[in-house]
C-alpha cells in the first residue's frame, strides 16, 4: 500500500529565476479582471498594462498551454479563468495553511491507497474540509454519469458556510453535474435548506430513514463515498438547534455551532454496496 498526498492544482510560475514575473502570470493577473480576452486583446494587454514585450505567438503558445493544464477555458468569446481549476487551488492552499496554522483543527489520521480519514475538532472546520473532500472526489471522477448525492440528518453546515456551499454546488451544475440532497428528518432548518437548494437547480428532498443515524452524513458518487461522522456532543447540539430554527437563526445558536469543540470524522473510500444501499433511499 502507498501513501497517498495531496497536490495542489497547477498553479502559473508566479517569477522568472530573474525575478521577473512570468508569462502565465501576468496572462492570469489580466484575466482576473476581465471576463474574457482574445489572444489578440491578451498580447495587446500584456504591453499596455506591464510594458510586458512578447510576440503574438509567444503569448497563443502559453494561452494554450494554460488551457491543456485547466487553468484556462476557451469559449467562442475568448479565455478565461476557469472557475473548477480556481475552486480546486483554493481548496488546496486551504488545505495547506490549515497543516502550517497552529490552530488548525483538523487532522489526516490515515491516507492508504483508497482510504483516507480525517478528524476536525469543531464543525466548522469539518465542514470546510468536507468541502475540500468533495470537490476533490468530483474532480477525480472520470465517468460519464456525473451524479451526486448527499444523504444527511440535518442541514448544520448552510448556516456556517452559506456562501461558499452555494458556490461549489453551483459551480457543480453548471458542469453538468445532477446533485441530489435527501435530507432524512425533518426540522426547520432542513425545509430552509431545500428551498435554498433549489434556486440553484440542486435536487432537494426530505424522506424518512431510519437506517441512517442522526450522527452520520454520506456524500456518494458513483461507488465513491465521504462519510462523516459526529460525536454525540455536536449531534445532540445539532439536533436541538435545527429543530428549533431556520432561516432566522438566533446569533446564540449560530455562536455554539460555529465554535462548539467535539469530534469529527471524515472517511474518503470506495465501497460499491454502501454506495447502492445509499442510492435506493433517493
Amino acid at each position: 500500500m502507498t501513501v497517498k498526498s495531496h497536490k495542489v492544482p497547477n498553479l502559473p510560475v508566479l517569477r522568472s529565476a530573474k525575478g521577473k514575473a512570468s508569462t502565465g502570470a501576468l496572462i492570469i493577473e489580466v484575466l482576473s479582471n476581465e471576463d474574457r480576452c482574445s489572444l489578440t486583446q491578451l498580447h495587446r494587454q500584456l504591453f499596455e498594462r506591464f510594458r510586458y514585450r512578447i510576440s503574438y505567438q509567444g503569448v497563443r503558445k502559453v494561452v494554450l498551454g494554460l488551457v491543456r493544464e485547466g487553468i484556462l477555458k476557451e469559449d467562442v468569446a475568448g479565455f478565461r479563468i476557469s472557475r473548477q481549476w480556481l475552486l480546486q487551488a483554493r481548496s488546496a492552499l486551504d488545505r495547506l495553511l490549515t497543516k502550517t496554522s497552529s490552530t488548525r483543527g483538523t487532522r489526516q489520521l490515515v491516507s492508504l491507497d483508497g482510504f483516507d480519514i480525517y478528524r476536525a475538532d469543531s464543525l466548522f472546520s469539518a465542514d470546510t474540509l468536507w468541502g475540500d473532500l468533495l470537490i476533490e472526489l468530483c474532480g477525480k471522477h472520470q465517468r460519464a454519469d456525473r451524479y451526486l448525492l448527499s444523504v444527511n440528518p440535518f442541514a448544520f453546515w448552510m448556516p456556517l458556510n452559506l456562501g461558499r456551499e452555494n458556490e461549489i454546488f453551483a459551480d457543480l451544475i453548471n458542469q453538468g453535474w445532477k446533485v441530489t440532497f435527501v435530507f432524512t428528518k425533518k426540522s426547520k432548518l432542513n425545509d430552509w435548506a431545500r428551498k435554498l437548494y433549489k434556486t440553484i437547480g440542486v435536487k432537494a428532498i426530505n424522506k424518512v430513514a431510519p437506517m441512517i443515524p442522526e450522527n452520520t452524513y454520506y456524500n456518494v458518487v458513483g461507488d465513491s463515498i465521504i462519510e462523516v461522522t459526529l460525536d454525540h456532543k455536536l449531534a445532540t447540539l445539532v439536533k436541538n438547534i435545527s429543530h428549533k430554527t431556520g432561516n432566522q437563526m438566533n446569533p446564540d445558536d449560530l455562536s455554539q455551532l460555529a465554535k462548539t469543540r467535539g469530534e469529527v470524522q471524515l472517511k474518503m473510500f470506495e465501497n460499491q454496496i454502501l454506495a447502492d444501499s445509499l442510492r435506493q433511499i433517493n
